[in-house]
């Protein structure tokens, strides 16, 4: 059986946990800020990249078309998803979702 806190919370093989939803009451809404508000916490857990096997996954924004993508890297070379988001925070969960999906570890790089 999954656990109740699985919705929320992803924890990788590193042992780190991630949020998959920005706290409610965050005032960083649709911001990449990697600062937590949260005097107990140094950075924030749901603003992040991820890793599998060298290739490293994260949000990006594009001016030109003012809209969020997830883009990945590997060995020098920069590959784009096809999502595309008006939201930074709708981007940052899908990548949160797949990297939980998938079992990525978690990089703030």
């Amino acid at each position: 059986m999954e656990n109740e806190l699985d919705q929320y919370f992803y924890t990788d093989t590193n042992g780190r946990v991630t949020r998959l939803q920005r706290c409610c009451m965050c005032p960083n809404s649709d911001k990449s800020s990697r600062t937590c508000p949260s005097p107990d916490k140094p950075v924030c857990n749901f603003v992040c990249g991820f890793s599998n096997d060298g290739t490293i996954y994260q949000v990006v924004f594009l001016p030109q078309i003012t809209r969020y993508m997830i883009t990945s890297t590997a060995s020098g070379q920069t590959g784009a998803s096809s999502l595309l988001k008006k939201s930074f925070d709708e981007t940052q969960e899908e990548l949160n979702r797949r990297a939980q999906k998938m079992g990525w570890s978690r990089t703030d790089a």
